[in-house]
């Protein structure tokens, strides 16, 4: 039993998903450490809003819906610093630590211009208004266990990055420093 326990651990330790998203692109999600890239230019924030981790907080933008707080690594600035100032200028909430837990890679159909997007998870821990000028019409609280794939969710929430976070969220919720279970 426990050899099988074992094997079922370095799985999915070692784990690499790929898949089409809705609009063609090939994608590659890991949360293996071994193969996260150091060139990511983008972020996705997953923060919870409650000790339990059943909780997130999502941001809406005004044409794409509910989404997972993110965006783009600005010049000068690495990802985690870019994912800190995202999820403050999203949801006007600040975390005290934001962990990379993975990666994953969209191969556009051109064949260039890969983008690399990290993905942290952290506590909300100091709650803001959501500041002026950015593109967030509000911040709500929902459900780990939301459905994703309804009208009012972005695009970019209704593919398998979400779901698969989700699941290894679920499995590692314990051994996230500020996430309790």
């Amino acid at each position: 039993m426990k050899e099988s326990i074992e094997r079922v651990k370095v799985w999915w330790k070692v784990m690499t998903y790929y898949f089409y998203d809705r609009s063609g692109q090939f994608i590659s999600l890991t949360f293996d450490r071994e193969r996260f890239r150091t060139d990511a230019q983008h972020v996705l924030v997953w923060a919870f809003a409650d000790e339990a981790g059943e909780k997130i907080v999502l941001t809406r933008h005004g044409n794409r819906g509910w989404e997972v707080p993110g965006g783009k690594v600005e010049m000068g600035e690495t990802p985690e610093e870019a994912a800190h100032r995202e999820l403050f200028e999203e949801t006007g909430i600040r975390a005290a630590e934001l962990h990379w837990i993975g990666q994953y890679i969209i191969y556009p159909e051109s064949g260039k211009g890969l983008v690399v997007k990290n993905i942290y998870v952290g506590m909300a821990r100091d709650w803001n208004d959501i500041p002026a000028g950015f593109e967030t019409l509000e911040r709500g609280i929902f459900p780990v266990s939301l459905i994703p794939f309804r009208l009012s969710m972005s695009p970019f929430i209704q593919d398998n990055v979400f779901p698969l976070c989700r699941a290894y969220i679920a499995k590692h919720l314990r051994e996230l420093h500020g996430v309790r279970k």
